[in-house]
């Protein structure tokens, strides 16, 4: 859908997503050597410890090691290289390192330009290391096969790609407003060629019926061209084409069938309503690529990127009051292991909120790595007695009373946690060579109630731009009811006067009228008023024929690597022959 990750949607934030290479890190903000003064440093509201700036120039440093391995044809280095990328990502917290993902990913592209597809494949190698799954790394493969004439495996690669952006949070929100997008403009395309057909197979009797009464007191050579004119005079406004397929869509209901003025009713609904849709979609999706949205998804799924920090400090800034923030900025720096900070928070989330457990379990989990058991005892009971049910403050409870000496407590509370959930409690146990206490993500887990709050901020519900793009909503409705009033009302006019009858076309001979309904989609069933029918007959090829100019017109997937064009039309032309292959079975079953 994308040439590159650099381009954005309409109305999206230009936020560039592709190539960072060195600068990507955080590391970068850092000074290169860190002094005693460097304990702390804040990056927007987030403040890294000397462990974490450590971990971050750590970072820089492996991957200049890598892009030397690289240039240098070591391929034993960069394998090394990555090894420690990684383990320092684990360090920080994270799981998978994107944007030097990226990096890799283009680098193979640029050796493979250059023609040693050998490096260009273990550079892919190591680019999937760093980001398991990332869709990006498939696409990247799927170029390096174009550079290599390769197109079969080209094709294949490309279909994994698509595949993987569907386990991507960010990804696939942004696949799924274009495919919203790809859909009503399909629907709308549909319905102008729905329209054509009926002005095919109706605009005859249409015509015949306009120059009647002109006839009457003209004479033909003026009749006629009046008659033409009133039938095309909105192609003077501007959008002359949209008003013209509406003004024929309303001159047109007298002469359909029941079925076919039920599509016409619907293609104004859906007229009406396209505006709006694309509004509220270009406000989520606008939304989804905001630095807090996107540097959220990142973190809950472990990768991390060059601003993910300061993109993360921009919340509390944005909501300053509100919980789910403060809980995930406690959450955030637990992670980087800064507990002062984190304490701070979860204490003050507990004095504000007597209800909350997830503070309470994580101060638990720090008094019990202070060896602070008596104090870790105490936020665990009072998290069991907040949250009856919490499988996780009875396991944290169990333990804490085992180091405190408590084992009858301490049984007590293991066997409650087994009957809460006993495959999560041995899970536990399993995954950790001593079973320590376990912390609560749920701070991580309030994204849908921070994303809410977002798009109400970028809506503005809360003010009088908020309040009339509410009102806007009826506007689809109300174009649609006022069209079928102005069908109804000139039917009931032209009622009295009769219609002219339609006649099912005979194009020059059997064979030849054959070959048009064959050719058109839809044709005959406009002849003989099967409107619903006709419509998506339609609609098949009209989807087809657009797959491979969604890239151009459809919202951007933000990856950094061109998908490529194989996929697209691949869909398009096998789809094409199979839905033109099965008419045609069809019609030579049905010769008459």
């Amino acid at each position: 859908m994308s040439k590159s990750a650099a381009e954005g949607p309409p109305g999206a934030p230009g936020r560039p997503l592709g190539l960072v290479g060195l600068g990507l890190l955080l590391a970068l903000a850092l000074t290169p050597t860190l002094s005693a003064q460097d304990e702390v440093r804040r990056i927007g509201a987030i403040e890294m410890p000397l462990a974490a700036q450590q971990n971050l120039v750590l970072l820089r440093e492996h991957w200049a090691r890598w892009e030397g391995a690289v240039a240098g044809d070591q391929r034993d280095l960069a394998g090394a290289s990555v090894d420690e990328l990684l383990a320092t990502a684990e360090l920080l917290g994270f799981e998978a390192l994107a944007d030097l993902s990226r990096a890799a990913v283009s680098r193979a592209v640029e050796v493979a330009v250059d023609g040693d597809l050998v490096k260009a494949r273990w550079a892919l190698e190591d680019a999937e290391r760093l980001d398991p799954g990332a869709p990006e790394v498939a696409f990247g493969e799927a170029a390096v096969h174009r550079h290599d004439g390769s197109w079969w495996p080209a094709l294949q690669a490309s279909s994994r790609g698509y595949l993987r952006l569907l386990s991507q949070r960010l990804e696939r929100r942004v696949m799924l407003h274009g495919a919203l997008f790809f859909v009503l403009f399909a629907l709308l395309c549909a319905g102008f060629l729905f329209l054509a057909l009926q002005m095919a197979t109706k605009g005859g009797s249409l015509f015949a019926d306009v120059v009647k009464p002109l006839g009457r007191v003209l004479p033909a050579a003026l009749a006629y061209p009046l008659a033409a004119l009133a039938l095309l005079w909105p192609l003077a406004l501007p959008q002359g084409l949209l008003w013209l397929a509406i003004f024929w869509s309303v001159l047109l209901w007298g002469y359909g069938s029941g079925s076919e003025r039920t599509v016409l009713i619907g293609l104004w609904l859906l007229l009406g309503v396209t505006p709006l849709l694309l509004a509220e979609q270009r406000a989520r999706l606008e939304v989804a690529l905001a630095p807090p949205a996107r540097a959220l998804d990142s973190l809950i799924e472990g990768r991390l990127y060059g601003e993910i920090f300061s993109d993360l400090g921009s919340l509390p800034a944005l909501f300053p009051e509100e919980a789910a923030v403060q809980h995930l900025m406690a959450d955030v720096h637990r992670k980087l292991d800064y507990w002062p900070v984190a304490r701070n928070l979860y204490e003050q989330m507990a004095e504000e909120d007597a209800g909350a457990v997830d503070a309470q379990i994580n101060l638990g989990v720090y008094y019990f790595q202070q060896n602070k058991f008596p104090d870790a005892v105490n936020h665990f009971k009072k998290a069991t007695e907040l949250a009856p049910d919490n499988v996780l403050a009875h396991f944290n409870l169990s333990k804490a009373y085992a180091e405190s000496y408590y084992f009858s407590e301490q049984s007590a509370a293991f066997q409650r946690a087994q009957e809460l959930d006993r495959g999560l409690v041995g899970q536990w146990i399993r995954e950790t060579e001593k079973e320590q206490v376990r912390t609560s993500e749920a701070g991580l887990d309030r994204l849908p109630e921070i994303r809410r709050r977002l798009l109400a901020l970028q809506r503005g519900d809360d003010s009088l731009t908020g309040r009339l793009s509410a009102a806007r909503r009826w506007f689809g409705p109300a174009v649609a009811g006022l069209l079928l009033l102005a069908a109804l009302a000139l039917h009931l006019l032209r009622r009295p006067f009769g219609y002219a009858n339609p006649a099912l076309s005979d194009v020059g001979g059997g064979r030849i009228d054959r070959a048009v309904r064959f050719l058109v989609p839809g044709f005959f069933s406009a002849e003989v008023g099967y409107g619903a029918r006709a419509y998506l007959t339609l609609l098949i090829p009209v989807v087809l024929v657009l797959l491979p100019l969604a890239r151009h017109f459809s919202f951007v997937v933000p990856v950094g690597v061109d998908p490529g064009p194989e996929l697209m039309w691949a869909l398009c032309l096998g789809g094409l022959a199979l839905f033109y292959g099965l008419r045609l079975v069809v019609e030579l079953r049905n010769p008459a």
